[in-house]
């Protein structure tokens, strides 16, 4: 398959270009049975569908650990010892994420802090009590002291996630 071409900085092709190309290909390289797998109404059921590839994976890694407890004679017990304990560790991971899943959609517990309207406040006083001026700040994160200003200025409503923790882990390891 030829996939399309990163989108690149000329602009040569532009991002929505790159992704309407890449999604034209896509049932050229996955299996039409898989794509039947794919919930059809988009996110709505994206966590539900995810929920179900992990509860899937754990009743392989169930089958695996019966076959392996069947054939635990043909092995060193060393081997089957490391090789239970993989499983079972793996099994465990898996149960985790579906009682956390299944604890979160029965939860009440308001899980979006008030707190985060306060953010770029915060983010501004942590800044001048770790004793950075944004010059030093922009330093730390390769950037100019004219985009520090700009992000204090607007309340970081220009700054994706990601910059926010990168601005955040640099002012804490200040």
């Amino acid at each position: 398959m030829s996939t399309p071409s990163q989108p690149t900085n000329d602009k040569k092709q532009s991002v929505a270009e790159f992704l309407l190309e890449f999604a034209a290909n896509v049932p050229k390289v996955v299996p039409a049975e898989e794509l039947e797998k794919l919930p059809t109404d988009g996110a709505l059921n994206h966590d539900h569908y995810l929920y179900g590839i992990t509860k899937n994976w754990i009743l392989k890694f169930e089958a695996s650990l019966k076959t392996l407890e069947a054939n635990q004679h043909t092995l060193h017990k060393i081997a089957y010892q490391a090789q239970r304990d993989g499983i079972e560790s793996q099994l465990e991971t898996l149960r985790e994420e579906v009682r956390a899943f299944e604890a979160l959609q029965h939860s009440a517990e308001e899980l979006l802090p008030s707190e985060l309207e306060v953010l770029p406040q915060r983010l501004v006083r942590a800044r001048i009590a770790a004793g950075l001026t944004q010059a030093a700040l922009a330093k730390k994160l390769g950037l100019k002291e004219q985009q520090i200003q700009r992000y204090e200025t607007n309340h970081y409503a220009s700054a994706n996630l990601s910059r926010v923790i990168e601005i955040a882990q640099a002012i804490r390891a200040a």
